[in-house]
């Protein structure tokens, strides 16, 4: 079950979510307290959708509710343990090409607009939107590098005192 010190950061961002709602500490305890046996990670998904369908900050009874819902049942001590998140094999490929770019100055649009199309197949528009942006800005740096006329030194005999 969830630890306060993982149940506090779930209410940093619903404050932050929901900026006009105040918790005083006392008030902050009793969510704690209320809200421990719920396993994290149905926490974050339940506080997560009520950010989503919500106009202000949740009543411990709705965070609840939801994540019962979510779960099927309100019995969150008989889930079973969650399991480690599988590696996110898209988020890797961003990073290899990322490395590609900066280690190797080597930049392949078609593979990074092969990986945005294929966070738009996993429903996550906003990786495939970055992965774009990120995409421009690179080929941006490159034309910009490619524009810059370096200044070539042969030799220091090529630089007389008073040759301009």
């Amino acid at each position: 079950m969830a630890t306060q010190d993982e149940i506090i950061p779930v209410l940093e961002v619903l404050g932050r979510a929901f900026p006009n709602q105040a918790l005083p500490k006392p008030t902050v305890r009793i969510y704690l307290r209320m809200l421990e046996d719920i396993p994290i990670d149905l926490l974050w998904r339940a506080a997560e959708r009520h950010m989503a369908e919500a106009q202000y900050f949740p009543r411990i009874a709705e965070l609840r509710g939801m994540a019962a819902r979510l779960a099927g049942t309100d019995r969150f001590a008989s889930l079973p343990p969650a399991s480690p998140p599988a590696p996110d094999g898209l988020a890797q490929r961003l990073l290899e090409l990322e490395d590609d770019f900066y280690f190797e100055r080597e930049l392949d649009p078609h593979a990074w607009l092969d990986l945005a199309e294929a966070f738009e197949r996993a429903d996550r528009p906003h990786r495939a939107e970055h992965t774009r942006k990120k995409l421009a800005a690179l080929q941006a740096v490159l034309e910009r590098e490619a524009q810059a006329q370096p200044i070539v030194l042969n030799s220091p005999a090529d630089y007389r005192p008073g040759q301009p």
